[in-house]
């Protein structure tokens, strides 16, 4: 299943797949509203298909 990771919790990966897929937006804006770096967002926002 899925756990936290070391700085971001499951509630928050899946709120940045979310967030990220219903808005549209790039990745740079994704990152800057949930404090994340580009990296961070984009490993979540891509890895995260399973959620659905």
């Amino acid at each position: 299943g899925y756990m936290h990771s070391k700085h971001v919790t499951i509630k928050e990966q899946l709120s940045i797949f979310l967030y990220g897929c219903i808005t549209g937006l790039c990745i740079r804006h994704i990152g800057e509203c949930f404090q994340q770096s580009n990296v961070t967002v984009s490993r979540y926002l891509f890895s995260s298909y399973p959620f659905v």
